[in-house]
């Protein structure tokens, strides 16, 4: 989780010592997910003309084999009847409810914000279980919406005196076009006419796309994309403006693994590139503390370093969002909405 507000004011890490008692190192800013979006993946998702033993083969999947099997036989994944919520008024739903709310209360003091176990694109139902963890547990979790919510639910947040509002990312196979024009409605309303800062926190949930970050003025997002990609063998390396990096432009990502089967393809590695483009990369590489590594003829590590090390990959591309934080404005700043504005093609 990134925290963007007050980027720059940052309190003292903190590292949680035991049950109950408050984090002094570390963690900077704990918002808590309630895993709502792999509930409905395993018990809702796509499953609505699939069988039985298909649903659950599919819910033992990665979501990158998920997405495979998707791209291999899109039909199964198409609904063909009205999506049944039957699963969110189950017993095993409320266990787990029971379970998230009571783990809330036990590490309540190292948790800074957590989110309502929202139901992914049923608002309504969503709203009875924010109400019932407040009614039944006196918790106050922050709401949640997702991609084409009625408007007026933000006014009914607003309404009701919400300070901290969830919103979903594109992770439902939502264009980057579809997602502006909506989230450009949702914004409006959330900022003030006048000034166009910002009434509430916001939090973007999967918010990885560089141009949906830096386009809305978020209080703090999640992402898993920059550990996922080191993993696959990518870096972000952000772009060279008047000789220095930015980090308001959206990085290239860059294969640099000896694995990767695009080591031999020109331009597309880190192994194939230009000597000076080379030395762009190793001078970002260095800036995190890490190295490019090294491999003997045969592939064995020599040193540790991006081309070699998953962890090393990681250490830069997380790197690369914090320095993107610390290149905006201080939180809360003003959002108008404006037209997608083109930028250059990555590597």
């Amino acid at each position: 989780m990134t925290r963007l507000g007050e980027s720059r004011h940052i309190p003292p890490c903190r590292t949680r010592k035991t049950k109950g008692e408050r984090a002094e190192e570390r963690v900077r800013f704990f918002f808590l997910d309630s895993g709502a979006h792999s509930l409905y993946n395993k018990h809702i998702g796509h499953h609505g003309s699939i069988t039985e033993d298909m649903k659950d083969r599919m819910s033992k999947m990665t979501p990158m084999e998920r997405f495979a099997a998707r791209r291999r036989s899109p039909s199964l994944f198409r609904s063909k009847r009205k999506t049944s919520y039957d699963y969110y008024k189950s017993k095993e739903f409320y266990d787990y409810l029971a379970t998230y709310c009571q783990f809330v209360i036990d590490y309540k003091d190292s948790i800074d914000a957590f989110a309502t176990l929202d139901v992914l694109f049923n608002p309504e139902m969503s709203y009875n279980i924010l109400k019932h963890i407040e009614n039944e547990w006196g918790l106050f979790p922050v709401p949640v919406i997702h991609y084409n919510t009625d408007i007026g639910w933000v006014h009914r947040y607003l309404d009701e005196g919400y300070n901290y509002i969830g919103i979903g990312g594109l992770g439902q196979e939502i264009t980057k076009a579809n997602y502006y024009e909506w989230a450009d409605k949702v914004f409006t309303v959330l900022c003030d006419k006048e000034t166009h800062l910002p009434l509430v926190k916001t939090h973007g949930f999967a918010m990885t796309a560089h141009q949906l970050l830096i386009r809305y003025p978020w209080y703090s997002v999640d992402s898993a994309s920059w550990a996922k990609a080191g993993g696959f063998g990518r870096l972000y390396v952000p772009r060279m403006t008047g000789g220095k990096f930015d980090f308001l432009s959206p990085p290239y990502t860059l294969n640099c693994s000896v694995l990767s089967p695009t080591k031999h393809r020109a331009g597309r590695n880190l192994s194939t590139l230009k000597k000076a483009e080379q030395a762009v990369v190793k001078k970002w590489v260095e800036s995190c503390g890490q190295t490019l590594g090294r491999c003997d003829s045969n592939g064995s590590t020599i040193e540790q370093g991006v081309i070699n090390y998953h962890g090393a990959r990681k250490i830069c591309n997380l790197r690369f969002y914090e320095m993107m934080v610390e290149s905006l404005p201080d939180w809360p700043w003003p959002f108008v909405a404006k037209k997608e504005r083109k930028v250059g093609l990555y590597l």
